[in-house]
């Protein structure tokens, strides 16, 4: 994990802490409820856009490997065989 994450990570389990007091303990302060919604919002949203970034990256890469596996395969004009290996010598056993 990225220090990113952990710190994503984190500010979600402070988010959830931060509700915990109005939900369960009836704090009703208008103050308090302002900077809890509008807290939240803040967070969780800039949380979101960074993952749907990160995401994108993600996907970006792996489209810039498949262009290069698709021009590899027509520059070789065959498909492509992963799983060939190179001819193995025999043992004395074998020969």
């Amino acid at each position: 994990m990225s220090t990113a994450e952990i710190i994503e990570g984190l500010a979600m389990i402070g988010v959830i802490v931060a509700w915990w007091p109005y939900l369960f303990l009836g704090w009703n302060g208008t103050a308090y409820s302002v900077c809890l919604y509008a807290g939240s919002f803040v967070i969780l949203v800039g949380i979101l856009l960074r993952r749907l970034k990160r995401m994108r990256e993600g996907l970006k890469y792996s489209r810039h490997m498949m262009d290069q596996q698709e021009e590899f395969r027509k520059a070789t004009q065959g498909p492509l065989n992963l799983e060939s290996q190179p001819p193995k010598e025999k043992t004395k056993r074998e020969k």
